[in-house]
């Protein structure tokens, strides 16, 4: 694919998508319709069963009804009878569809109608219709088909005992009118039906002769179920069958149809769509070709810019119109182009300026060699200078470091002194501080002295008042004494009656004793805490003088501390000063020996960097050969460059 031009591919990818697509769709169609047709051929086949289980039903189930009416009216004693066979002449006579009518009893005898001469030594009750009856007595019997003898046809009995049970009354139903009507189905063009009895033998089947067991896969298939589909093949032709069972009988009727015919309605379907396929295809063939020569035309005409400016033509331009894609790739192109073309310009200018940049670079590299040479000369000089102003600078390094370490001594010693003054200075701050904390306690004591003078005295104030409420106390004791000593001379008087009365003037009078006793004590106390009090008062007076003249020597004290703390200081500040000084002198001492060892570092530096230039000197004059070489090779290149764009059309 990658030697197939655009075009082609796009044509061929477009095909494959158109191609692809309608053929899906068409053969999505195609399976709808005939999935549709096919549904619709086995719902005809339901159809059909339906009706041919409606049509089995309307056959047997009337003469189900006729034998039950007729079990239920006879007597097995009834057998030989001219009225039975009398009543069996009329009812077959009236039901044509009837080979005949007959009754046979358990001692074995046996009536029909019509009359019909049995072979000698025939017995009813050796017959399968007496026997299912017998065996399912009170039940209506139905027997498969079999080919009647007296008759051309395909008959089967129904029968059912009598009503005493000794009998069965049965009859022979002509299924010849069945049969024909089954052939006669016809499920689409050449669908049939056939039925099966129990034993899966054939009732009626267009292709099977009657009474034949029918084998197949088909057939076991139908046989082993009641109702379903199959698909069987038969010959070459594929077959789809719907069956049921009539519940009534018991027989498997089924319905055929051949796929070919479904095949057969949605050909047309099949050809018109293959019409609009193909119609569409060629229909997209030819947009497919107007769209993708829209696309690559553009890209043939930059194809043919392109080699234009591949063999050096830049006037050439793409045409582009329009917004999309391509004329944007087109309009790009240009501007690649022009940008090109200004580039090539540009480089053409500088080429110009190179390569005159060259003879001047080679012309100037033979003069930096010639300028090298004589750095080279002047540098060897230096080198020799610095090293003699090493050799002073490491002697004066000596003596400065001599006189650092002696200013570093004195420094040492002021500091110490410097330490010494600010700890007296501190030790005289505390001492100032501690006196006037002392002073500040004894101002404090001073008042509480006063305080407590005056507490002792508002104490003898109150001692004077309670003094004064004892002596009241006291006379009312004495007028309490009296009174209960007069109210006793009265209590005697009185006699006996007063008795009593005495009793409790004795007790006053003691109370009042107690209460004069209690409150001379009280004054005798108070008279000691007075006494106390006067001691108390003259001790704090004593006590406020003391603390008075201990304030005053704490306040001398202070004064005196205050011209030590002073002197101190004085001291402090100038040992603080000199160590200043000091310090200064061995800072400058220290920088002055710094900057003896940094030059004699910068000179070592300077002697390396002095031998590294005489190095770098003559690398430089190596270097400057070598660019002059250069420079001459660069006019050669800037001269080719030249050449080169000079090819380009601009």
């Amino acid at each position: 694919m990658r030697n197939v031009s655009v075009k082609v591919r796009l044509i061929i990818s477009f095909l494959l998508i158109v191609f692809i697509s309608t053929s899906c769709l068409g053969f999505v169609s195609y399976n709808v319709a005939k999935k549709e047709v096919m549904e619709q051929t086995l719902y005809s086949g339901q159809e059909s069963n339906k009706t041919l289980n409606t049509f089995v039903n309307g056959v047997i189930y009337p003469q189900v009804k006729n034998i039950e009416f007729l079990a239920q009216n006879i007597n097995s004693a009834e057998v030989g009878t001219e009225g039975l066979r009398q009543r069996l002449n009329d009812f077959q006579s009236a039901h044509s569809e009837l080979i005949n009518a007959f009754v046979g009893n358990e001692n074995g005898s046996y009536v029909n109608a019509p009359n019909v001469k049995m072979p000698d030594g025939y017995d009813p009750r050796k017959r399968p219709w007496y026997k299912q009856a017998m065996e399912n007595k009170g039940e209506v019997i139905i027997t498969n088909p079999y080919q009647a003898v007296s008759v051309d046809a395909v008959v089967v009995t129904i029968a059912k005992t009598t009503k005493d049970g000794k009998g069965v009354v049965g009859i022979d139903l002509n299924l010849n009118h069945l049969t024909d009507e089954v052939k006669k189905v016809r499920i689409g063009k050449e669908g049939y039906a056939f039925i099966l009895d129990e034993q899966g033998e054939v009732i009626v089947h267009p292709h099977e002769k009657y009474g034949s067991k029918v084998s197949g896969v088909q057939y076991e298939e139908i046989m082993k179920q009641n109702s379903g589909e199959l698909t069987y093949m038969e010959g070459e032709e594929q077959m789809n069958a719907v069956f049921s069972v009539n519940p009534l009988t018991g027989w498997k009727i089924a319905s055929v149809m051949p796929e070919s015919e479904a095949e057969q309605e949605v050909a047309p379907i099949f050809y018109t769509t293959l019409v609009v396929v193909l119609v569409f295809f060629v229909f997209s063939l030819l947009l497919a070709y107007i769209v993708i020569r829209s696309i690559t035309q553009p890209l043939q005409d930059l194809r043919n810019v392109a080699e234009k400016v591949k063999e050096g033509d830049l006037t050439s331009k793409v045409q582009s119109k329009g917004r999309d894609e391509l004329s944007v790739v087109g309009t790009s192109f240009n501007h690649m182009i022009d940008s090109l073309h200004s580039v090539l310009q540009t480089i053409s200018e500088k080429s110009h300026l190179l390569a005159s940049s060259s003879e001047q670079l080679a012309a100037s590299a033979e003069q930096s060699s010639q300028a090298s040479e004589h750095v080279a000369a002047m540098t060897q000089d230096i080198t020799e200078e610095t090293i003699q102003q090493t050799k002073s600078i490491e002697k004066a390094s000596l003596s400065v470091d001599e006189m650092s370490r002696g200013i570093q001594q004195i420094a040492g010693n002021s500091q110490t002194v410097s330490l010494a003054s600010s700890e007296a200075l501190e030790r005289t701050e505390k001492g100032k501080q501690a006196l006037q904390t002392i002073n500040e306690n004894m101002s404090m004591i001073t008042d509480k002295v006063g305080e407590l003078s005056k507490v002792i005295e508002r104490l003898s104030e109150r001692s004077n008042q309670i003094g004064k409420i004892v002596e009241v106390i006291t006379e009312i004791a004495n007028q309490t004494n009296l009174l209960s000593l007069n109210a006793a001379i009265e209590a005697a008087r009185a006699g006996e009656q007063g008795k009593g009365f005495a009793v409790v003037a004795d007790e006053v009078r003691s109370l009042a004793e107690q209460s004069s006793n209690s409150a001379e004590k009280i004054k005798a106390l108070i008279a000691t805490i007075q006494q106390e009090m006067k001691y108390a008062v003259q001790s704090m007076t004593d006590s406020t003088d003391v603390v008075h003249k201990g304030m005053k020597n704490v306040r001398e004290a202070d004064e005196a501390f205050r011209s030590i703390l002073q002197s101190i200081t004085e001291v402090t500040t100038q040992v603080q000063e000199v160590s200043a000084a000091v310090q200064q002198i061995s800072a400058g001492a220290e920088e002055v020996m710094q900057i003896t060892k940094n030059a004699k570092y910068s000179q070592e530096q300077n002697m390396e960097k002095m031998s590294s230039i005489s190095s770098a000197m003559e690398e430089q004059l190596a270097s400057m050969e070598e660019i002059y070489s250069s420079a001459a090779a660069l006019s050669t290149i800037a001269e080719e460059l030249r050449d080169n764009v000079d090819r380009f059309k601009m």
